[in-house]
């Protein structure tokens, strides 16, 4: 007679995919489903916000704005890193021991954000808002903790690899916000009512996620403040690290803001909002893959290794070839984004080019630190990155502008990436990977960019020929992984 499977190796098991050959290939799979998934939702949004700055006017998008960044700050700041603890402790745990820390997360996320939505709204109301202001600070901030909850939710499907659903999820979020836009925007309605836009979808995502997910996770939040106090004190270090890798990302913009001209900082933001729209883009591939090194951090040494060399390999061809292109397409990018009378802000973003292709391998050390738990050494990373460019920042802007905040933030994104590569590797020593790959992607890389020495071609042309002259050269020099292939030729999509 066989020996019974164990919890975690069982296919049935929430997590259990987790520990089969095909972990791989649904990763590849659904990274690239969550990144087109990434593209529509950046469309949808800039549909949404197209209507809503011509449909309020000046002053109340201007109060739609403020709104929503008050909440957004309050409710994220306490995520303290939560979010990313949840899939992690939800891959490593089995049975009841899982349930009981997945009920008490949810109820210390219930709490963080329940006391989130007071100190927002108490903020409205002492800084002396507009009546319709505060109420819907609390409206937006409804919508949030909404939110929150459905993410709480759904860990099951990050964990379980069902990256299609979470992509889908995603989609159906912003595409319930436009058409709430687009009717609410029909129907004549103000401030108050775009602000409650939100909140029918969130609602219909909670339950979505809840069918999606039943059976997997207990939905009753458990109030065990012993327990809450274990789960702070195991998530504090990262909190804190989290809070200093969220000022050290808008710190260059605040500081260019003090010590350059109003017009400087005006084309380091235009640059800066395409740089953080693509710097997203490494941490959502990279978490596709989170479940996995947690897991293998846990029980196999050598298949973390392995992930991280393959994520490695992936990152210095995707990351490249994202630095090139953005450096290429900077042109059409601010044209879009901004119009002709930003046209400097084409110099600064290539040079923040090179720290999208930094931003790879930040998402990559980041989640492998996290996966062995070395909260401290996540901590002590982004310390490091908010000094590098706060300080570069303070010494550039001054004299150089647009063009030194871009320095300060290529050099800052470097030195987060350094730092945290370095202190995975001092960590684990059998974690360092091989740069055999480097030459192939080099080459590739310059091909590519050489398409900016041919005079006469539009911007559009230029960023569609280096396009293709890349995926032709990391294809002809077999710089792609074959593992990512394998997983592409698959027709069928993991949901």
């Amino acid at each position: 007679m066989s020996a019974p499977l164990d919890p975690a190796s069982d296919p049935a098991s929430p997590t259990g995919v987790l520990d089969l050959p095909t972990a791989g290939g649904k990763v590849i799979r659904g990274s690239v489903l969550r990144g087109g998934a990434y593209a529509a939702t950046v469309a949808l949004g800039i549909i949404s916000a197209s209507l809503l700055t011509r449909h309020l006017g000046v002053v109340d998008f201007g109060r739609y704005v403020t709104v929503i960044s008050i909440v957004t700050v309050a409710i994220g700041m306490s995520d303290v890193g939560l979010s990313n603890i949840g899939v992690r402790e939800y891959s490593i745990r089995e049975g009841t021991d899982r349930d009981l820390t997945m009920k008490n997360l949810l109820g210390l996320r219930i709490a963080l954000t329940g006391v989130a939505v007071v100190i927002s709204v108490a903020f409205a109301a002492a800084a002396g808002y507009p009546g319709v202001m505060v109420v819907g600070t609390l409206v937006a901030a409804i919508g949030f903790v909404l939110t929150t909850v459905q993410h709480s939710l759904g860990v099951p499907l990050s964990a379980g690899l069902r990256l299609g659903w979470l992509a889908g999820l995603d989609v159906l979020r912003q595409a319930g916000l436009v058409v709430a836009v687009v009717v609410l925007v029909l129907a004549g309605a103000g401030l108050l009512g775009l602000l409650a836009a939100p909140v029918p979808m969130a609602i219909v995502l909670v339950i979505v996620t809840a069918w999606l997910v039943r059976g997997t996770i207990p939905f009753v939040p458990a109030f065990d403040f012993r327990a809450w106090g274990r789960l702070m004190r195991l998530v504090l270090p990262y909190a804190a690290a989290s809070a200093v890798g969220a000022v050290y990302v808008s710190l260059v913009v605040v500081l260019t803001s003090l010590v350059a001209t109003q017009q400087e900082t005006g084309y380091f933001s235009a640059a800066f909002r395409v740089f953080s729209v693509l710097s997203a883009v490494p941490s959502l591939l990279v978490a596709s893959a989170f479940p996995i090194l947690a897991r293998a951090a846990r029980d196999d040494r050598e298949r973390l290794r392995y992930a991280l060399q393959r994520l490695w390999d992936t990152a210095l061809v995707v990351g490249a070839g994202t630095a090139v292109l953005t450096a290429v397409g900077a042109p059409v990018a601010v044209d879009v984004l901004a119009g002709p009378e930003y046209e400097p802000s084409v110099a600064v973003l290539r040079i923040m080019a090179g720290g999208l292709f930094a931003s790879f391998f930040v998402a990559i050390w980041g989640f492998g630190l996290l996966s062995i738990g070395a909260y401290r050494s996540l901590l002590v990373a982004n310390v490091i990155a908010l000094a590098v460019a706060g300080g570069l920042a303070l010494l550039l802007a001054p004299e150089y502008g647009a063009d030194g905040a871009a320095t300060a933030t290529l050099l800052g994104e470097f030195a987060l990436a350094v730092s945290l590569g370095v202190l995975l590797m001092w960590s684990r020593e059998d974690l360092r990977v091989e740069p055999r790959i480097v030459p192939r992607v080099l080459v590739a890389s310059a091909l590519a960019a050489a398409v900016l020495l041919i005079p006469g071609l539009p911007d559009a042309i230029d960023l569609v020929l280096a396009g293709v002259v890349y995926l032709a050269a990391v294809v002809v020099l077999r710089a792609v992984p074959d593992e990512v292939w394998a997983a592409l030729r698959k027709r069928e999509l993991d949901s």
